[in-house]
């Protein structure tokens, strides 16, 4: 059977009806289920000849509100993001923070700056979030003076220290196109954001594996942005140092961070020790305990932090071995605090207000009927009417008459 192009064409074969196989019930019910199939396309195709149904060429309709309002989602993120060809010609950043602890030099804030092409990243510690636009003029006068190349195009979130009126300023002069990510999307910076949650994650461990106080955490933060910057990474070929200087990385020097380590003293005496223990400097030659470290039998003392300022990182590329004792403590004798023997006197300016306890003649008195029956009543009745007109003028006190009680007696 068929009709015009807009009807339906339905064709079922007797042979369909009868090839169930099945039992004399189930061949009933297929009958009964295919004539119902039968009469229902039936219908369809011959809407017109009923006039209850028109064509089915339906145009699509607008947006529905109440679909919207219920059942809206985000968008997808487009992973094929657009790259960078040169150097320094995206730069992805982000400001983190502020951390509970603060880190030595009273830092609580750190930025980063990734290079879109190499992905060779800096950090700065920051004590507050509004110095992120001197950070950001240092890394930029930094590398154009290594690089002889400038900024095109700074990606960052929608951070109030990035629309600042200065940091737009600042741009329009450079000639470097802000590219703000939406609110809300931290996916539009991925770069930065998965740059932070690294360094995050490695300062954690690092931090967790050495017994270092957790304002230490500054230095881990410096330390693991240069593992990564001489590690491989999944979006380019080569390591982001070798991108960034043109020559490949040297890893001999690096150690395990926070164990324990003798320094040689810059100015030592002949017979003691001429390493030092428990300090905080920035030195050359050193000896590193590492197998003490990594058989867990590192069982060091609080650390003394001489140096308030925060020393930058270096990479240590000769170090001598030297093998000393480390430095004896003696034991220090406390001895008993010395206490004044000399008389304390009042001064003289505080007489007119000290009553002598010695004097056994003055004596306050201790209800309302010595007050006014001594021989300072007059001066205990006016301080008593102060008192009450205090109160009045102050709202806090209220007269009312004095109720009788059955017996005739006023309460």
């Amino acid at each position: 059977m068929s009709e015009s192009e807009d009807s339906i064409l339905v064709i079922v074969t007797e042979e369909e009806g009868v090839a169930t196989g099945g039992t004399e019930s189930e061949t009933r019910a297929t009958d009964v289920l295919l004539e119902s199939l039968v009469s229902l396309m039936r219908f369809f195709s011959n809407r017109r000849a009923f006039g209850i149904f028109g064509t089915f060429d339906f145009k699509p309709f607008s947006n529905c509100e109440s679909c919207l309002s219920g059942k809206m989602t985000k968008q997808p993120f487009n992973k094929d993001n657009e790259r960078a060809n040169d150097l320094i010609e995206i730069i992805h950043t982000d400001v983190c923070g502020p951390f509970s602890h603060e880190a030595r030099g009273g830092y609580r804030y750190f930025i980063t700056f990734t290079d879109d092409f190499s992905r060779y990243g800096y950090v700065y510690l920051m004590r507050h979030k509004s110095e992120a636009f001197e950070k950001f003029k240092e890394f930029q006068n930094e590398v154009h003076n290594q690089h002889d190349r400038k900024i095109k195009f700074l990606r960052s979130a929608r951070g109030g220290e990035y629309l600042s009126q200065e940091f737009d300023s600042h741009l329009k002069e450079c000639g470097i196109v802000s590219q703000l990510t939406p609110p809300y999307t931290p996916q539009m910076n991925g770069v930065s954001e998965r740059r932070n949650r690294t360094l995050l994650d490695m300062v954690r461990s690092m931090m967790c594996r050495s017994t270092l106080a957790i304002s230490f955490w500054g230095h881990a933060l410096e330390t693991t942005s240069h593992i990564l910057n001489k590690g491989s990474t999944k979006s380019i070929e080569k390591t982001p140092y070798e991108i960034w200087t043109g020559k490949k990385p040297k890893l001999s020097f690096l150690k395990i961070w926070g164990y324990e380590v003798y320094v040689k003293r810059t100015v030592s005496e002949k017979l003691k020790p001429s390493s030092s223990e428990n300090k905080v400097f920035v030195a050359r030659n050193g000896k590193f305990l590492e197998e003490k470290f990594l058989n867990h039998e590192n069982t060091r003392n609080d650390i003394v932090e001489e140096d308030t300022s925060l020393p930058t990182i270096e990479p240590v590329t000769q170090q001598e071995n030297v093998e000393t004792q480390p430095e004896t403590v003696e034991e220090v004798q406390t001895q008993d605090l010395r206490r004044s023997t000399r008389v304390r006197q009042e001064p003289d300016r505080y007489l007119g207000f000290l009553v002598s306890q010695d004097d056994g003649d003055v004596k306050e008195p201790t209800s309302y009927g010595e007050a006014v029956s001594g021989s300072e009543s007059e001066q205990w009745q006016e301080a008593m009417d102060a008192e009450m007109q205090s109160m009045y003028d102050n709202l806090v006190l209220e007269a009312v008459e004095r109720k009788s009680t059955e017996k005739g007696e006023k309460t």
